[in-house]
């Protein structure tokens, strides 16, 4: 189990995955760039905290919150998606406060399947 993530990742399948119901590490100060699916797909309850990020450039979603997750997103870029820039389903239900989202090919806050969220603060612009 790991509690904070900090380095760079490149042209992977999916950057980071956070499964399971009780998981919330701290996902801070990372460049994911080149993903060919999602760069941070949460899953099964979890609940992280991602903050300080850069995210460019994936083929997938740049966030994707799936199967009734949640936590905070804030204070990161996100840039150039082929899907959705942020995708909110499955019952999730994070906090998106103060992100930078931009000139994704697709939607830049995606909520779907009872999907909420909050959203604060977030500068989006140049979709799809």
């Amino acid at each position: 189990e790991f509690s904070q993530l900090s380095r760079a990742i490149n042209e992977c399948s999916v950057g980071i995955m956070v499964r399971e119901q009780g998981t919330a590490p701290v996902i801070e100060s990372n460049t994911i760039s080149g993903s060919l699916e999602d760069h941070i797909e949460v899953d099964c309850m979890a609940q992280p905290t991602i903050k300080h990020n850069l995210l460019e450039r994936s083929a997938g979603r740049g966030i994707a919150f799936l199967t009734y997750s949640g936590g905070t997103v804030s204070s990161n870029e996100i840039v150039g998606s082929r899907l959705a820039q942020i995708e909110i389903k499955d019952g999730s239900d994070p906090l998106i406060n103060d992100n930078n989202i931009h000139n994704g090919y697709s939607y830049g806050v995606r909520c779907t399947d009872r999907g909420h969220a909050v959203i604060r603060d977030c500068k989006l612009q140049g979709h799809g």
